[in-house]
């Protein structure tokens, strides 16, 4: 249980962090101006949050599926090595 809890914080910071940096490149390399509403010049946040969410979806998806994989590797080596 120990093991599962890790892999969640491991994962959810990485999705995290995905989200932001990836939102954070957007914002600064806009040039289509897909993220900023025309009208008044503010940041159009549905379309923010959509671009941050699948990021950290996808981030942290994958880094969970790595870290049960190396999670699992190192529990079978384990065990082969104290038989």
């Amino acid at each position: 249980m120990r093991a599962l809890n890790i892999i969640t914080w491991i994962s959810v910071s990485a999705g995290v962090i995905a989200g932001i940096v990836a939102l954070l490149i957007a914002v600064e390399h806009n040039p289509q101006g897909a993220l900023i509403n025309r009208g008044t010049g503010a940041v159009d946040f549905r379309s923010a949050l959509f671009l941050f969410f699948s990021w950290f979806l996808m981030g942290g998806v994958i880094t969970g599926v790595a870290t049960s994989a190396v999670w699992w590797v190192t529990t079978l080596m384990r065990r082969a090595l104290h038989k």
